[in-house]
């Protein structure tokens, strides 16, 4: 194929309907879109990003749960030049962060958001001191609707942009460091090479098929399963993440149902897999068409690779199927690959693995053997060298630092031309960070020289649990060092934290928990150990060794330490008071921890953070949950709420309490049915100005004193002391009640800031979605209304807001002027009391904005 940019191959494929991707959503959910609709949808999606405002070169940071609407995303930014941004939705504060931080790296950034996914920006801005920016994230946050949502306005295709092939395609941000974002630029060049060497290298050709769990936001995930085998327009099957990681077995289920010919997976998942795989509910998968197995992302075990292949072989899985692969963002993603079936593996000893110097090979079981995976030779047009501390190639057989060089590889990181030039020699190469060898030009990883730690195919950086950690007053800056430990039987990592402690063992117990639930609620990382350290290596400029605590700690020189600790920590479990379980629900709950968690007399009020889940472990403990309790639950409960007691009561809150405003009955028809009616009305450019003027005076937005007029209004006829009222604005399809007692206020300022700090304090589980108005439960009182005051924008047409409000005011705000909206039941409430009420709304601001016209 003769194609220099993403957006010609992807033009290529738009006659094609017999092939495509099926999204599988289930075991049963499957969705098949062609990639002639693909490409349609993308054209819809442009024009909805164009007229929202983006332009091309802007960039637009993607926090989208659904794989369709990621890709129909991602494809309508390629066709109009705007650069994806693709970086993990952000489930916790340290995620949240990261948006925050990638937001401050990016020229004219723009944000692609599913609509339930922006509630949390704003108590994370408060949180942080961080109000202007996220104000100025709002204006900027395209909410997806969702392909297949009925549209009210034309659907109009976006303009397509000229491409260059040294224009920027996308921006990968790396998927561990929060405290310091690197952008790195792939243009269309780096990725139509990139792309088209690793099809040469596996031998791709259009009747393969493939499926994929990876996230998208994951460039093996995106690049060397996507965008690869869109180029050569296979049949495409894609997983959710979170589908994988509830249902591991339903990712071979598929692939014999399918039959397809191609997996990607990094080494956690095959033990991940092996543990929930029962041979007697598998005996009719069929992996005979399996023609590869990509194995890359994370440090290779070959006794798990053996294992998991022995384990399928009775399912026709050949036991030649596993490929392994070496990759990084700044190669765009490929950069070498094994030949299919030739898993070459060294036994080195551990001891003598040091830059510049050959390596020792040893017996296998021998006292400090350590088995590596050959990785393959590089793919076209990436050159890779191995060199000294000093920048200088060294001979094959000898380790080094590993560099790489080529029409695939980054130009640099966006914006940050320290961070390039710290990464480049002075030669022209990019440094990996990674330590390796080469034998007869294929490259052998065994180690980093950078402080990664693969944690279930994400990088986390030990730096940044550090900073995290030093949050606490217990934990001094400087004092707490974490690195990663190796499993040589599943080749996977945990993390170990040291801390700088010179007293006895019983007094620094009570840090343990405290640092476990502190990472865990923060960054969904697990501690497997928080230990004593009389003193932290460090080199002489004053920097953490990790890598000789690493060494020490898999020595077994903390293994006594470790077991008191641990010894300690389960007397104390065994002697505490329990707190028993008071309903079936909460019953329930602790038998799901204990399950999942292999924990043991849990208490309804014990504080589960400190147990230190991962963010698999929340995941499995979530998917128990939904099965028995279904939607009462959003997995980011989890983190904010780390009681038993406190999910039980998420659970059993299923209503939302509205006490009814009554209302004079001249209000009200005798005879009532329904008929859906609305009543438009604009406040103009100088009321709205002095609005903005008091709001901002007040520091409030301009929507809570629009709701607080409005519940004003309604107290004032009514004459109830008590407004309940329901108001939803800012970015997210949530709606927050609020109550309002006018015996408590002397002047209108004390209204506002009243209404300002109910919505600003509400507990996250008093809110709800727009999705769950069904749990509204209202008084049965005929001469009554429930009111609501939302912003326009977050309301459907689909949503059928009358079936649970009587009069209803949304507004959009067009800048200079307020464009309002009052919906009502035209068969139960008058229409000339309504417009009248609606009079007396904006006689009522007038009257706030210039007092003297009373």
């Amino acid at each position: 194929m003769s194609m220099d940019n993403l957006a010609q191959l992807f033009n290529s494929l738009g006659s094609v309907t017999d092939r495509g991707i099926t999204f599988l959503n289930g075991s049963k959910e499957e969705k098949v879109v062609s990639y002639q609709s693909l490409l349609q949808s993308a054209k819809i999606r442009l024009g909805e990003l164009q007229a929202f405002g983006m332009q091309p070169g802007n960039e637009l940071i993607f926090q989208l749960n659904s794989e369709e609407e990621f890709i129909v995303t991602f494809w309508a930014c390629t066709l109009g030049k705007i650069i994806p941004v693709p970086i993990t939705v952000g489930g916790n504060q340290e995620q949240r962060m990261k948006l925050y931080n990638v937001w401050k790296t990016l020229n004219h950034p723009f944000i692609a958001a599913d609509q339930d996914l922006t509630e949390s920006l704003d108590k994370f801005a408060r949180k942080n001191g961080l109000e202007d920016v996220v104000r100025e994230m709002h204006a900027r946050i395209f909410i997806v609707q969702g392909v297949s949502n009925v549209r009210e306005e034309p659907i109009v295709e976006g303009f397509e942009a000229s491409i260059q092939p040294d224009d920027i395609a996308f921006i990968q941000f790396s998927s561990g460091s929060t405290g310091q974002t690197k952008g790195v630029v792939i243009t269309h060049r780096n990725v139509m090479i990139n792309i088209q060497a690793m099809n040469i290298a596996t031998q791709i050709s259009s009747k393969d098929r493939s499926l994929s769990w990876l996230p998208l936001t994951h460039d093996m995930g995106l690049i060397a399963f996507h965008l690869t085998s869109t180029f050569q327009g296979l049949q495409q099957f894609i997983m959710p993440t979170s589908l994988f990681i509830r249902h591991p077995t339903l990712w071979l289920t598929k692939t014999s149902e399918h039959r397809v010919t191609q997996l990607y997976a990094p080494n956690f998942a095959y033990k991940y897999f092996l543990d929930s795989y029962n041979p007697l509910t598998f005996s009719s998968t069929d992996l005979s068409t399996v023609r590869f197995i990509m194995n890359g992302a994370e440090p290779i075990s070959p006794a798990l690779c053996f294992n998991f292949l022995e384990a399928m072989s009775p399912y026709g899985l050949a036991s030649n199927t596993m490929l392994t692969a070496y990759g990084l963002a700044e190669a765009t993603v490929g950069v070498s690959f094994g030949n299919v079936g030739d898993l070459t593996c060294y036994v080195l000893d551990r001891r003598y693995l040091e830059t510049g110097k050959p390596f020792i090979e040893v017996e296998p079981g021998s006292e400090h053997a350590v088995s590596f995976v050959e990785v393959g030779k590089p793919v076209q047009y990436c050159d890779v060298r191995i060199c000294d501390d000093y920048d200088k190639p060294v001979k094959e057989l000898v380790l080094g630092s590993i560099q790489i060089k080529g029409l695939s590889v980054t130009s640099g990181y966006y914006n940050n031309a320290a961070a390039t030039e710290k990464a480049s020699t002075a030669d022209g190469w990019i440094r990996t960070g990674d330590i390796g060898f080469m034998n007869d030009g294929a490259i052998v990883i065994t180690g980093r020289t950078k402080d990664i730690i693969f944690i279930n195919g994400q990088n986390v950086y030990p730096h940044d649990i550090e900073r995290v950690t030093e949050e606490l007053e217990q934990f001094d800056l400087g004092k707490v060092a974490v690195c990663g430990v190796s499993n040589p039987l599943t080749g996977s990592e945990s993390v170990v934290m040291f801390v700088l402690y010179k007293k006895d063992l019983p007094s620094f117990i009570p840090r343990v928990g405290e640092a476990k639930a502190h990472i865990q609620q923060r960054m969904g990382i697990e501690l497997k150990s928080v230990l004593p350290i009389k003193q932290i290596p460090k080199t002489t400029s004053g920097k953490f060794q990790r890598y000789r605590l690493q060494e020490r700690y898999e020595t077994g020189e903390f293994s006594e330490i470790e077991q008191s600790i641990q010894s300690i920590l389960s007397h104390m479990q065994e002697i505490k008071e329990v707190q028993p379980a008071r309903d079936h629900i909460e019953q329930k709950l602790i038998e799901i921890v204990e399950s999942v968690a292999g924990l043991r007399n849990v208490g309804v009020t014990d504080n589960l953070a400190e147990a230190g889940f991962d963010s698999l472990k929340v995941t499995q403990i979530h998917q128990a949950i939904d099965d028995a309790f279904p939607d009462k639950m959003a997995i980011s409960s989890l983190y904010s709420h780390t009681s038993i007691v406190s999910w039980a009561n998420l659970i059993r809150q299923d209503r939302v309490e509205l006490e009814p405003v009554q209302m004079d009955r001249s209000f009200f028809h005798t005879d009532r049915g329904y008929e859906a009616l609305s009543y438009q009305f604009t406040l103009p450019a100088s009321l709205v100005q002095d609005m903005r003027l008091i709001a901002q005076s007040e520091a409030i937005s301009i929507h809570v004193l629009a709701s607080a007029m409005y519940a004003y209004l309604l107290h004032t006829l009514s004459e109830q002391t008590s407004i309940d009222m329901h108001v939803s604005y800012g970015t997210a399809r949530m709606i927050t009640p609020v109550r309002l007692n006018f015996d408590q206020y002397k002047t209108m300022k004390e209204l506002f800031q009243n209404v300002h700090q109910q919505i600003i304090t509400m507990p996250s589980d008093r809110a709800f979605s727009v999705e769950q108005m069904g749990q509204i439960r209202t008084s049965s009182t005929e001469w009554a209304i429930n009111p609501l005051y939302g912003e326009q924008h977050l309301f459907k047409a689909s949503d059928d807001v009358l079936n649970y409000y009587d009069l209803i005011i949304l507004v959009s705000d067009e800048g200079e002027t307020l464009q309002c909206n009052c919906r009502f039941n035209g068969r139960k409430l008058k229409q000339s009391r309504v417009k009248r009420l609606i009079a007396n709304y904006v006689r009522g601001l007038q009257l706030l904005v210039q007092p003297e016209l009373k």
